[in-house]
């Protein structure tokens, strides 16, 4: 798993998972990048509706059974 900070502010971006050797079974050479995950970071206006003072929105809002 590798890390990926932005070189010019600092901050996390992403992270990337890189075969470190061949995966004959998958016809994936060593270096091939095998799965990966980038974060947006953006100031909106408002929370979304259905949210909680500490961002998780409430499973009850979607008509979930159980609430």
């Amino acid at each position: 798993m590798e890390i990926i900070i932005d070189p010019t502010t600092g901050e996390f971006i992403g992270e990337r998972e890189v075969a470190v050797r061949d995966l004959a079974d998958e016809g994936l050479p060593a270096g091939t990048i095998i799965s990966w995950t980038a974060v947006v970071i953006d100031v909106v206006d408002g929370a979304p509706a259905g949210g909680t003072p500490y961002g998780k929105m409430d499973p009850c809002d979607d008509g979930a059974s159980g609430c």
